[in-house]
């Protein structure tokens, strides 16, 4: 009797339970579904707009890369039709133009002077003046060169180069114009003698170079020929011979004359 009471009792609560759940309202079970499912259409949403942002970044990206490598292949094809040697020659060949150039306008600007050795320095004091350097010119010109001093101006004068026990060093005398340095020139032959010579002054590359040619001078005068230096060319031909009671003088050659872009070729 009393099983018969528990069992039917367990009956009864489950019928009470279900009869609870049927009890909830069907409109409440579709708002839930509806809230549900914009819950779910949201996050698709969202996700496939982030997945869209990235996927148009990386054909940005990509497109990016394909403009760059059509325009290295397009540069590549343009050195290819472009002879690089060709460049670097034409290259070189404007830089050696410019130190030519350059020698050119500096020899241009010591055109006035002359340079005189032999010319004993002073030693008691640290450095010569330009005022004693002009005067010793100045005595030589007149004792030893014959020329009249007042006509002929110089407008500085200065030793150059590093000073050496025992060694005077050379001074470069500037004239105020060319003419008077032309007709102090001319008369150097009368130093002959003495200790004391004069030259021209050039570029240390132009000094440079007119040393090279001085054997070759020197060679061609051994057999015979006239050859001197003019500027940075060697100059050699016969000697005059007597023509119809006339010196015929034989046509002049100069074997060598290099500018800097020829000697670095």
């Amino acid at each position: 009797m009393a099983d018969n009471t528990r069992s039917r009792s367990k009956s009864d609560k489950t019928t009470s339970g279900v009869t609870e759940m049927q009890t909830i309202p069907l409109h409440i079970v579709k708002e839930l579904l509806s809230v549900q499912e914009s819950n779910m259409k949201s996050f698709f949403v969202a996700y496939m707009n982030s997945t869209n942002s990235k996927i148009d970044n990386l054909i940005k990206v990509v497109q990016d890369l394909k403009t760059s490598l059509e325009y290295t292949q397009a540069q590549v094809e343009d050195l290819k039709k472009i002879n690089c040697k060709e460049r670097l020659q034409n290259f070189q060949n404007n830089v050696c133009s410019l130190f030519d150039k350059v020698d050119d306008i500096e020899n241009r600007s010591r055109r006035n002077n002359l340079r005189y050795e032999g010319i004993d320095e002073e030693t008691e004091y640290r450095s010569e003046s330009w005022q004693k350097s002009e005067e010793k010119v100045t005595q030589i010109l007149k004792d030893k060169m014959n020329l009249p001093v007042d006509e002929i101006k110089i407008e500085r004068a200065h030793r150059v180069g590093a000073r050496r026990p025992g060694k005077a060093r050379a001074i470069v005398v500037k004239f105020l114009n060319y003419k008077y340095r032309e007709r102090v020139f001319k008369q150097r032959r009368s130093l002959k003698g003495t200790r004391v010579f004069v030259r021209e002054d050039y570029s240390d590359r132009m000094a440079e170079k007119r040393k090279e040619l001085i054997p070759e001078m020197l060679e061609a005068r051994k057999n015979g020929k006239v050859a001197y230096i003019r500027y940075n060319k060697f100059i050699i031909h016969d000697r005059p011979t007597m023509a119809y009671g006339r010196l015929a003088y034989p046509q002049r050659q100069s074997p060598s004359s290099t500018s800097y872009s020829e000697a670095v070729n």
